[in-house]
């Protein structure tokens, strides 16, 4: 009977650690999946909107910003040489005409320009030695006035054209050749293949491809 009892005593001791082992944990409840989930979604959130900020405040190519700055130039010229062309023409109705803002040009191109008796900014007499001439363009039907200073301008403005012109009968070795970031008056004279090609259709595109390209000469004086 006493090893009977002893068997009792070991099962008894032996059941709660089964019990014990066969523990199952609640589940999490519904409203603390969605707190995890909610909070995922935020992190998720967080992270777009600060790539999308850190994209927005990326800074342009140095490329890229230098043709912006070009092409401002050049409707900075565009102003000066509309004036000079028109006395009557204010400074305000010039800058709206090439769609320049008036602080970028009085702060780049300050000396081209004086303040009359009345306070209003007139563009300065050019000196007889400088003379305008029409540079082509991508736009069809648009040439920049390029104010040149004197005959070495004059001549380099015409040395380009005519690489130019020879591009357009499908000869490019001359725009090859012409030296690179070359400006006659704040204005960039083109000589990559791509702005070139541009520059062709769109005088392809005002008549026939070889009239075009000579309506707007400029030839050295």
């Amino acid at each position: 009977m006493a090893k009977k009892v002893r068997n009792n005593k070991s099962r008894s001791s032996d059941s709660p650690s089964k019990k014990q082992s066969g523990r199952k944990f609640a589940p999490l409840s519904t409203s603390t999946r969605n707190k995890d989930q909610q909070s995922i979604h935020d992190r998720s959130w967080q992270a777009r909107s600060h790539m999308r900020r850190a994209q927005r405040g990326k800074k342009p190519s140095a490329s890229k910003q230098s043709n912006l700055t070009s092409h401002r130039m050049e409707r900075a010229e565009g102003v000066v040489a509309d004036m000079l062309g028109d006395p009557s023409l204010s400074f305000a109705a010039a800058t709206r005409k090439r769609n320049v803002d008036r602080r970028w040009i009085l702060k780049h191109l300050g000396s081209k320009f004086r303040k009359d008796s009345s306070g209003r900014i007139r563009v300065k007499a050019v000196n007889r030695r400088y003379k305008t001439l029409y540079k082509p363009t991508a736009t069809p039907g648009v040439s920049i006035p390029v104010v040149t200073k004197n005959k070495r301008e004059r001549r380099l403005l015409g040395k380009w054209m005519g690489a130019l012109n020879a591009a357009g009968r499908n000869h490019w070795s001359e725009i090859m050749k012409f030296p690179k970031e070359q400006k006659v008056g704040g204005i960039l004279l083109e000589t990559d293949p791509n702005e070139v090609q541009a520059i062709l259709l769109a005088l392809a595109e005002e008549e026939s491809p070889y009239e075009g390209l000579y309506r707007t000469i400029a030839r050295p004086s």
